[in-house]
Parts: C-alpha cells; structure tokens; sequence
C-alpha cells in the first residue's frame, strides 16, 4: 500500500519569513505521519526545516536537500544560502537526532551526564535517526508540491560528516535523488563509532563500554554492527558515481580518511580532494567557502 505522509506546517510567524542575499528564508516544523508504519517512533513525529528559496521568477528552478551534521552549526546556514544565491532551492532538514543537539548545548553538567547515559543504553538510536532522516527527505519532496516554480522529480542532496552518510544511503534508496554531494562521511559505521575521536562518539562509546562491560573497541564493534542495520557501505552498486561527489579530509580523527577512502572505492567515485582538507571541521568550513562554487557547479551539470 502506498505510503500516505500528513504534512502541518505548525508555528508560523511574520518573524519565520525573511530575505538575505537575495533568498527567501523561512523556518518551519513538518510533521511526518505513516499510518502503516509498524514502529511508533518512525510513524509520526517531528522535524524541522529551513527554506531557502532564490528571489527569482524562473520556471524549474533546481532544488538541493541539505542534512546538516549531528546538531544546527554556522556552516550549515552558509552553505545552504550560499547554494540559494547560486540559484538553487534549498531545504534543510534538521531535527531528527535524538539526544545530541540537547547534548552539545546544555550548559548543565547533570542534564548532560544524564542525555549521555541516555545515549549509551539506547543502542538503536543511530539506526532510528538514519530512518527518521530518510523519511524526512521524503516528506520535504511533498512539501515540494506547493511551489510549482521547483524542479520535483531531479533533487540533490547534500550532506556534511553524519549528514553525508544520511545522504549516501537515500541516493541509493530515493529514485528522484539524482545528483548527491557529501563531506567528510565515511562507510563502516560500526567501524567509525569504534575508532572516531569525535567527542560525542567517544563519550558514548566509553560509557557504553562500561555498561555493557565490554573489554575493547572490537567488542564494542561487534555490538554496534548488530544494531545498525543500514550502512552507506550497502549503498554500492545502487550508486551512479558520476553524480556523486565526496569531499574527503586528510588527517581526520573524527571521520578517519580511511573511512571515507574505502567508502569511495566500493562506490567507485573519484573523491574531490584538495592539499588544504585537513581535518573534519577545516573541510567543512571549505565546502561552505572555497569549495562552495564547485559544489555548486557539480549540481549544475546534473540538475539543470
């Protein structure tokens, strides 16, 4: 049966709708319902969006969903305007974490042991946001039907380190994604969980190492890889790798590049490299600065 998506706009204001660089901007919650989903925590729940739409009259203007990495961060706004004063529509999504946004900015040290404990006795929670973010991709290409003016069947995606791995894995699920840009994302996220020196995941792979009593990183690898399913790694051979581009950092302890080196050869994309990506945060400034215009070139050649 077809799945059916309700769709609430909720908590519009005057103060939600405003230009900058000659882009429309407006904040808003959708609201993804699927009454045939058997799981509760994926058949209705909330997320939020933020629309950039180009100050243009155009006909067919080409559209980008942007996954933001694990919590809202100034790049990201960077990077979807930016992509807007080029030309193009963009959407992005953010909202379907659970735990870390709260985690990474609460200033209370008992609120934040607590989200972390959280955390670590929820093992399938990484799986629960992939499927949450799927399905929020889905339900903007809905949203898509109330301006006409955008292109509905040939959509980018963007993604930045968790955002890029979301990205990966609906480019080898969602037909209409036809052109797909990732930075600092990697396969084997069992593999990266076990090893990354990212704060969040290293907090929670500590504190999960206790809980469950696990004497190393293997055991906790060989616990994660039973509780996350989906993987950018099973996004091979379902991948056209001329319309995919990855964005790879050198030196990188959070995504380690060779994460993001074996990601690229099973999809068999050539990755964009450049001698100033050093580091996972570095390359994320660059693909929404420097590297913005070839980004912006690449979503060109497949969607215009």
């Amino acid at each position: 049966m077809k799945i059916k998506f309700i769709l609430l706009l909720l908590g519009l204001s005057p103060l939600s709708l405003w230009a900058a660089n000659n882009c429309w901007i407006k904040d808003y919650e959708l609201q993804f319902y699927d009454p045939n989903e058997s799981k509760p925590e994926l058949a209705n729940f909330k997320f939020k969006v933020t629309e950039y739409l180009p100050a243009i009259t155009d006909n067919k203007i080409p559209v980008i969903v942007y996954i933001p990495p694990i919590s809202d961060i100034v790049t990201d706004r960077k990077t979807a305007q930016g992509l807007c004063s080029q030309g193009f529509a963009v959407f992005r999504s953010h909202g379907t974490v659970e735990y870390i946004p709260e985690w990474s900015q609460t200033k209370d040290k008992n609120r934040k042991q607590f989200l972390m404990q959280e955390m670590a006795k929820d093992l399938d929670f990484h799986e629960r946001a992939t499927q949450r973010t799927i399905r929020s991709i889905r339900a903007i290409f809905l949203q898509l039907k109330k301006h006409p003016q955008l292109q509905q069947n040939q959509i980018g995606c963007m993604g930045v380190s968790l955002g890029g791995l979301f990205c990966t894995i609906a480019a080898a699920q969602i037909d209409k994604i036809k052109a797909t840009v990732v930075v600092t994302t990697g396969g084997d996220v069992p593999g990266i969980a076990a090893v990354s020196g990212l704060e969040v995941l290293k907090s929670i792979r500590e504190e999960r190492i206790k809980i469950f009593k696990l004497k190393n990183e293997r055991e906790y690898y060989y616990l994660m890889k039973g509780h996350i399913p989906t993987d950018p790694i099973h996004s091979a051979g379902k991948i056209d790798p001329d319309n995919f581009l990855m964005i790879q950092s050198w030196n990188d302890d959070a995504v380690p590049t060779e994460y993001q080196e074996s990601l690229a050869k099973l999809l068999g994309c050539k990755p964009y490299k450049n001698w100033l990506s050093l580091g996972h945060i570095a390359t994320i400034i660059l693909s929404a600065t420097s590297y913005l215009s070839d980004i912006g070139d690449f979503f060109k050649s497949r969607l215009i």
